[in-house]
């Protein structure tokens, strides 16, 4: 009799506990779960995703519970992953949260992927959501360098017979002008007029389509000196003595 009574109260208490559990049996408002992943990565680094999930609270909170993630990867080819070719690479938890979350799925080789990641909630609902990205050579290493005030630009690649394209846009201010191309060079001295130039912008792109790759200065503003300032200065005073001049004078005439 003793124990006809004490577990069916543990059972009981448990089940009362259970309950307390926000949103895993009562109302809920919904679902809310983000994936995002880069277009593009390089072989020699990993791929970092990141994602976010939570379920909100009948009075517009978040539920502090854990979310289970699921990471599946397939290559593509001709735009379509065939399901049997998509194997699981992680599986690992989070607490919800709606702050994007970072997960590093490690180095794969080279070629276009689909990556899904499987949200699994408290209450056995499941999110999917998936995204294509490629992943390619690393750049060509190459330099790059403004001389002369902005006046001269020296590019060189720093692989032996590796080319590249090139295009150099001036900013006028209202305008901007492509006034120079190449195509297939290793090697440019280019030489830049910046007459009414406020900028110049270079563009370097690689056998692997990687454009301004390279942590360097790819643009050059340009300044106008104290000396230029101060003959401009001089001008316009010249400008309007002779403007007020011309006036009296055609004023006295009449």
């Amino acid at each position: 009799m003793k124990y006809g009574i004490k577990y069916p109260a543990v059972i009981i208490s448990c089940m009362l506990i259970f309950s307390l559990i926000p949103g895993v049996h009562g109302k809920f408002g919904g679902y809310i779960y983000r994936f995002k992943v880069d277009p593009q990565y390089m072989n020699n680094e990993d791929i970092i995703v990141q994602v976010l999930a939570f379920r909100s609270s009948a009075d517009n909170k978040i539920l502090k519970e854990e979310i289970k993630l699921s990471f599946w990867l397939g290559r593509e080819e001709n735009g379509t992953v065939k399901e049997e070719d998509m194997k699981e690479v992680l599986n690992t938890t989070m607490m919800a949260t709606a702050k994007l979350h970072k997960i590093n799925l490690g180095r794969i080789g080279l070629g276009t992927w689909k990556v899904r990641c499987i949200f699994k909630f408290v209450d056995g609902t499941e999110k999917k959501l998936s995204h294509s990205f490629l992943v390619t050579h690393i750049p060509v290493e190459y330099s790059l360098v403004f001389l002369d005030n902005g006046r001269i630009i020296d590019f060189q690649s720093k692989v032996k017979n590796e080319t590249f394209n090139i295009e150099v846009w001036v900013n006028y201010g209202r305008d901007t002008e492509l006034v120079a191309a190449y195509n297939n060079i290793t090697s440019k001295t280019i030489h830049i007029d910046p007459k009414n130039a406020v900028s110049v912008t270079v563009f370097v792109t690689d056998r692997y389509n990687w454009t301004n790759a390279m942590d360097l200065d790819h643009t050059y503003v340009y300044t106008v000196s104290k000396t230029d300032e101060y003959v401009r200065y001089v001008l316009v005073i010249i400008f309007w003595i002779v403007a007020i001049v011309i006036i009296y004078w055609v004023h006295r005439r009449w």
